[in-house]
This record gives C-alpha cells, sequence and structure tokens, in this order.
C-alpha cells in the first residue's frame, strides 16, 4: 500500500524527478533496496543533509559480495549516518512515514524505490522473439535473437556466464556498453571476440571501494563446486 508516493530510478526524467525532491529540502529520506543504486542513492542523499533510512529485505547490502565484506559496507553507511535496516521489508507507505514489516515507522517525505530490475521483453514477445531462462531475451554470441534481423542488448539481454556457460542476467552498464560495440562492430562485419560474462561491479560508498567478480562462496557453495577463500588485509 502506498507504493505510488515512492519515486523510482531508471531514466534521466526519473533523476529529474528526484532532484526536484531533494531542491525541496526534505528532512528525511527512506530507500528501500540495498543494492548498488539503493547504496548510491544514500550516500548522495546524506551529502545534501538528508537524514537517510536505508531498508533491505536480505540481512546484508549489496548482495553480490560475501557477508565479511558486506559487513565492512554496512560499518561505514552507519558511521556516515545512514539508518541502516536489514532482515526487513517495506510493508506500507504512507504520506509520512514507511511502516516496516518489525513495526518500525520510518519518517520519509521522501521514498525512493531501488529493488532491483528485470528485463523488459513486452515488445520482444509481441515481435516473437525467444526469450530465455532467465526470463531476458535470448542472443548468440553477436546479440543476434531468433529473428537474426534484430539484435538485443544490454540489461534486457541475455549473457553467457564465464564459469559454467549458463544463461545469466548481469544488468551492469559496462556490460549493455560492450554489447552496443558487438552490434556495431557485427554489422560493420568485423572480427568480433566472444566474450562470457564474469560479472565485474565497481561501487564507492562514502570512504570505501567495494569491487567484485565472478561467484561469491555463498553461490560457489550452493553449486558444490571445491573453492579456496584467501583474505589479505593490504596497508
Amino acid at each position: 500500500p502506498g507504493i505510488e508516493r515512492a519515486l523510482t530510478l531508471r531514466t534521466v526524467e526519473d533523476v529529474e524527478r528526484i532532484v526536484a525532491h531533494v531542491k525541496e529540502k526534505p528532512l528525511t529520506a527512506v530507500v528501500i533496496g540495498g543494492g548498488f543504486i539503493g547504496v548510491e542513492i544514500a550516500e548522495n542523499l546524506v551529502h545534501k543533509g538528508i537524514k537517510t533510512s536505508v531498508v533491505e529485505a536480505s540481512d546484508q547490502v549489496l548482495a553480490p559480495l560475501d557477508p565479511e565484506m558486506a559487513f565492512l559496507v554496512a560499518t561505514e553507511m552507519r558511521s556516515k549516518g545512514v539508518d541502516l535496516h536489514l532482515g526487513v521489508s517495506a510493508s506500507e507507505i504512507t504520506s509520512e512515514a514507511v511502516l516496516l514489516s518489525d513495526g518500525t515507522l520510518l519518517d520519509a517525505e521522501l521514498v525512493i524505490l531501488a529493488i532491483g530490475v528485470r528485463p523488459e521483453i513486452g515488445l520482444a514477445q509481441t515481435a516473437g522473439l525467444t526469450v530465455g531462462s532467465r526470463k531476458g531475451i535470448q542472443v548468440d554470441e553477436f546479440n543476434r535473437t531468433n529473428d537474426l534481423d534484430i539484435y538485443a542488448i544490454g540489461d534486457a539481454a541475455e549473457k553467457t556466464d564465464a564459469l559454467d556457460g549458463s544463461a545469466t542476467l548481469v544488468p551492469l552498464a559496462n556490460l549493455a556498453n560492450r554489447h552496443g560495440r558487438i552490434v556495431a562492430d557485427h554489422i560493420n562485419g568485423r572480427i568480433i571476440r566472444p566474450v562470457a560474462t564474469i560479472g565485474t561491479a565497481i561501487v564507492k560508498v562514502f570512504e570505501l571501494t567495494i569491487a567484485t567478480t565472478g561467484w561469491n562462496e555463498r553461490r560457489l557453495s550452493t553449486s558444490g563446486r571445491n573453492f579456496k577463500v584467501i583474505h589479505t588485509h593490504p596497508s
């Protein structure tokens, strides 16, 4: 209930709406979702002097990280004034607040929803294109769909996981950029080197820089793969 009051961050127009609300100098904000977008939004709101809470339904921020890494991010966020609520979800948004599943009521003049993305496949389905196992548009190594005159790129297109060769969804800007270059080269008849997806992401959170690539420990354990864990503590 009340979800229509929440702003989302997807398009340039969405950014302009958020900026317009921030210019009204709200005192409080709630960001729902502790992924890359939610964490970055929270940092920017804090820099604007807005008391900001982040609500994340799982027990850690930045799901691709292993827990011991995510703990350091949460500690940094809290040290900079972010009110972090982990393991709870938003159950209702009112005109002035966000009610959480544990009964907590957070003041919220501004509410921003950042709980993830899913492929926009409506047009592809209407056009009769094949949708893959991950509900993204299925493409070959040149990013062609099953209709060879139509390409699909970016977050809506499925990728090939470098570790096991399975279909995967990795909504990252660097991959979308690579897709665009592959399509341009293919159209122009240039030689293309197909590259599987590792899923590298880098984000700045206040005084920390966090990076992740490949599978995390949890996913490796679930898959039954053998792996080693190495912790380094550089200066």
